[in-house]
């Protein structure tokens, strides 16, 4: 028999694990059957104190995203005395959503081995205050090692992976009720903040290289305030651990700190400072993702006042050169600058163009435009120009915009989705939509011309994914360019029969040739859509960060199961796949980026019904047993709808104002107890830390298009349309060619949890009891 040259101790996890090591070559089998990286066999690792190694292999579980197996059941099957699988979080735990807890045992093994690695993890500490060299865990061992003939790369994984061993055990402290006050702890928190949740919608107001210098310097809460300080330390807490997040916990970790983070703003409502308003603004992004919307609704009105009171809205352009040109002066500007345009965006996105929820954003703002991120980081004081209508006008531009920042754009195309919410309203605007000079067609030209005007590297392609994940700013880049196609349904879709708005009035005596060509249209940009969420879920759920996916993807899954369904073309079976595809990305975007369950489980009984009640699709398996759950005679369908549709103002289902007024008079009028369950947890194939591939969410032909597809790219119904524009003023043809549903079954129709209840609905197609499934009045 071949002698086989084995050492005598094999890896450290098999040696702490006390298992037999098989000691393969490419690594042990025993770690590849856990998931784990085999750390070799170097037999220099038997210098290791056996507190140094446990430290070792837990940062070896961790890196893996595992814990280690506990020793007997967690707390919750103890009190239930079930049997426990000893994971952590438990098996059953995961399941029914608790908060998987062990306590130790005062006296057992584990307790005492927790208290000798807490004494060695302060060694540190201890060491450093009473002045003598610091003694970091695994030093003898890197010492150890040096004196060898290591190589430098199994060397650099092991001083890797003691670092990593400074860790906490587990994630509880991210549950406690106070900040940590470790720098070692309190770094990453703030790294996560910085990576996930700073660049999105005008949110990058706070200069990281001085936020990190103070954090250094331990002057955080004396020159940012605890308020602000705890809000982010609150949105770190929810991304350092995407096991965490997916689990949904009710309470989530960083939860106290948000908390603690809003009493502390409120308390110093009074006084009113810049801090104070930055602590606002992240606690409405808090409540609008995680918490209450009535609450975001009320912080935001605190957010548009304090900003009047600062007088941010005020242009103090060229400040920071008149009064000395310091760094410290410049970079304060822009702050402020881009502190106000964080109000704005909040103020548009609570007003969805409805004038009498506006504020500050009902006019265009007197402030100039964010400079680019560069300049901000590097205290670089450039000019920049301000919102202006001359700006969408073709030829009347005067400055080069290629070099302005990303903002800059998401804020025109922002704009310009407030003049078209208001412009679908008003249902007396002269001249008429297909008249040459109305506001209807003023806004496609100026949506054409934003679209001509970006620049080559803010324009939709594959490898400008690549840079702006690079950058940090996936989020809004992904979040700008559906922006920019969902603004184009908006005003399209005043022209499908499902949808009733006061411009609608108008439209009745519409070119019938007008009214085909923007439901073409609508449906194209649409499609768009989700080729733009195919592009960004290649990279992760990260690419979702912006509150504005929920509704383009809503909105466009709605607006293609419509189209098709009206659709007169041959529907092959490729045709329908391609649209399935859409509709599939979409779906996975809403389990992706609506936390709340209530709010997740009636965005898809709205579309659940309209797939379901469609012979056109045919549901994959997995969708199924999302079907099964959707128990149509719910109360819960009654309490989601508000009172009064007229109060409503014509607000999407998913519009901050709208889900805010659901929560308060859902809770005005609770359902009785005993006849009433709570609504049932839908837990999508998703996950929130997966990263969906190409052939998950659509085949070749999706990606190619979604790679080359620039957002200045026109469909061919847009220049169809333009050729129809003279043609169409002296036509005064009608509109709607729908014949009435004769059947009698429209009485039958389910009811849609979003459906309005008295609808000016003009005469539909047949299979109207279909399509009326989809009628709502909003936007």
């Amino acid at each position: 028999m071949a002698n086989i040259s084995r050492s005598q101790k094999g890896c450290l996890v098999c040696k702490t694990r006390k298992v037999k090591c098989d000691e393969t070559a490419s690594g042990c089998v025993r770690c590849y059957n856990l998931g784990l990286q085999c750390p070799g066999y170097d037999s220099r690792q038997g210098r290791f104190s056996s507190s140094q190694a446990s430290s070792i292999v837990k940062a070896i579980y961790h890196d893996a995203g595992r814990e280690r197996r506990s020793r007997g059941a967690c707390d919750q099957c103890r009190q239930a005395k079930i049997r426990c699988n000893q994971l952590r979080p438990c098996q059953r735990c995961e399941k029914r959503n608790l908060h998987c807890t062990i306590t130790k045992r005062a006296g057992s093994r584990t307790a005492q081995h927790d208290q000798q690695l807490t004494a060695l993890n302060q060694q540190p500490q201890d060491s450093h205050s009473s002045g003598t060299p610091c003694s970091f865990p695994g030093t003898t061992a890197t010492a150890a090692l040096s004196n060898g003939d290591a190589d430098v790369a199994h060397m650099q994984q092991l001083l890797s992976t003691e670092a990593n061993a400074q860790a906490p055990e587990s994630d509880q402290w991210l549950f406690s009720d106070n900040i940590p006050d470790q720098l070692h702890l309190l770094s990453p928190l703030i790294d996560r903040y910085f990576e996930r949740v700073h660049s999105i919608r005008g949110l990058n107001f706070i200069h990281r290289p001085s936020f990190m210098r103070a954090l250094q310097e331990g002057t955080l809460q004396t020159k940012y305030g605890s308020a602000l300080l705890h809000i982010v330390c609150a949105f770190g807490a929810l991304y350092m651990s995407d096991r965490l997040l997916k689990s949904r916990h009710e309470n989530m970790p960083g939860c106290s700190w948000a908390s603690k983070a809003q009493c502390q703003a409120f308390h110093d409502l009074g006084s009113v400072s810049v801090q104070n308003l930055m602590a606002l603004v992240l606690l409405w992004e808090y409540h609008v993702r995680y918490g209450s919307h009535s609450s975001s609704l009320m912080i935001a009105a605190c957010c548009s006042r304090a900003a009047q009171l600062l007088r941010l809205d005020v242009d103090h352009q060229g400040d920071g050169l008149q009064q000395g040109g310091t760094l410290e002066r410049i970079t304060t500007e822009e702050s402020h600058r881009r502190l106000f345009w964080a109000c704005w965006f909040i103020d548009v996105a609570v007003g969805a163009g409805v004038d009498r929820l506006l504020t500050i954003s009902r006019n265009i703002p007197d402030v100039p435009l964010p400079r680019c991120e560069q300049d901000f980081i590097y205290q670089i004081s450039t000019t920049t120009e301000k919102v202006a209508p001359s700006d969408f006008v073709e030829g009347e531009r005067t400055v080069d915009r290629s070099q302005q920042s990303l903002e800059a754009w998401c804020i025109r195309i922002n704009y310009l989705r407030g003049l078209t919410l208001r412009c679908v309203r008003d249902g007396y605007a002269s001249p008429l939509p297909w008249e040459t000079g109305s506001p209807f067609r003023q806004l496609v030209q100026q949506l054409q011309n934003w679209a001509k005007e970006l620049p080559p590297h803010l324009q939709l392609s594959e490898e400008n994914a690549y840079i702006h994940r690079d950058q940090r700013q996936l989020a809004t880049w992904i979040a700008m360019h559906v922006t920019y196609h969902v603004v184009h349904c908006d005003l399209f879709r005043v022209t499908m029969p499902s949808y009733t708005f006061p411009i609608g009035r108008l439209l009745e005596r519409a070119p019938p040739e007008f009214i085909r060509i923007y439901q073409q249209e609508c449906k194209y940009h649409a499609e768009m859509i989700s080729r733009v969420f195919q592009l960004g879920l290649k990279h992760g759920s990260e690419a979702l960060d912006d509150t504005i996916c929920r509704v383009c993807a809503y909105e466009s899954c709605r607006i293609q199961i419509i189209t098709t369904r009206m659709s007169q073309q041959s529907r092959s079976p490729e045709w329908l796949a391609e649209i399935w595809q859409n509709l599939e990305t979409n779906l996975v975007v809403l389990d992706l980026a609506i936390f709340h369950p209530d709010q997740k489980l009636s965005c898809f009984r709205s579309l659940m019904n309209l797939l379901g009640d469609s012979s056109l699709f045919e549901l994959p398996e997995k969708w199924v047993p999302q079907l099964r759950l959707l128990d149509r005679d719910r109360d819960c369908e009654r309490a989601l709808q508000p009172d009064n549709p007229q109060s409503q103002d014509h607000l999407h289902p998913l519009a901050l104002f709208r889900v805010a007024w659901d929560e308060i008079t859902t809770a005005q009028t609770p359902r009785d107890k005993n006849n009433s369950t709570d609504p049932p947890h839908i837990d999508l194939s998703a996950s929130r830390s997966c990263s969906y591939s190409a052939d998950q969410i659509h085949g070749p032909s999706g990606s190619e298009q979604a790679s080359q597809m620039p957002a200045s790219a026109t469909s061919p119904a847009t220049r169809e349309a333009s050729s129809i524009s003279g043609a169409a003023d002296g036509l005064n043809a009608p509109t709607w060619s729908f014949e009435p549903d004769t059947s009698g079954n429209s009485s039958d129709t389910m009811v849609d949890p979003f459906a309005p209840w008295e609808l000016d609905v003009p005469p539909q197609q047949e299979h109207s009891d279909w399509l009326g499934k989809a009628n709502e009045v909003y936007v």
